[in-house]
């Protein structure tokens, strides 16, 4: 296979620079998120709407070698004392209807790891979301009227100062911006 997607087989959109093109006709707006690619920042609307989805599937979409190493630590100890290797799904993955309310951030963990770049999407092809663990962001794609679909403006990552981010999120900063048509300040003024 070759093309845009000779990598990320099964999934639905085409994958350029790492990042999905958006649904056609439809907005890509960034967002805010949490530290892991499971930290998908919803209200209990937004996280309904999701939970609700038909056939909703998620599949990693960032370079990685098909494991992710992790460590427990016990509690009141400082650092990790037991080792293990997630083996990271290369294919896309059903989200089980159990776990798509506020367990999802555990599921996604258990099933893709902690980072990278996370893609979801229903059996509607009409939207999707993409967590990014570095530099922290969401990207959703979807028609104006879908829950999930961020703010314009609801984000300050994509309004950092250049010389304050590291090389790498400089990289994926403005691979986003060309990628999605986005401003270079994208944050509200408040």
């Amino acid at each position: 296979m070759t093309g845009p997607n000779a990598r990320w087989r099964g999934i639905p959109f085409d994958v350029v620079d790492g990042w999905p093109r958006p649904v056609p006709g439809c907005a890509a707006l960034p967002a805010e998120s949490g530290l892991t690619i499971g930290s998908i920042w919803l209200d209990d609307e937004e996280r309904d709407w999701l939970a609700s989805r038909p056939g909703l599937q998620s599949v990693r979409i960032d370079e990685h070698d098909g494991h992710e190493e992790y460590g427990t630590t016990p509690p009141g100890q400082d650092e990790p004392t037991e080792w293990r290797t997630l083996v990271i799904p290369e294919l896309p993955v059903p989200v089980p209807s159990e776990s798509r309310g506020h367990d999802l951030f555990q599921w996604v963990c258990d099933t893709h790891g902690t980072e990278g770049r996370l893609l979801m999407w229903d059996e509607t092809q009409t939207w999707w979301l993409a967590s990014d663990a570095f530099p922290e962001l969401i990207v959703v794609s979807a028609r104006a009227d879908c829950p999930i679909l961020p703010e314009p403006g609801d984000t300050h990552t994509l309004s950092l100062d250049p010389d304050e981010l590291v090389p790498e999120a400089r990289e994926q900063i403005a691979i986003l911006r060309r990628a999605y048509n986005l401003p270079a300040s994208s944050a509200p003024t408040n």
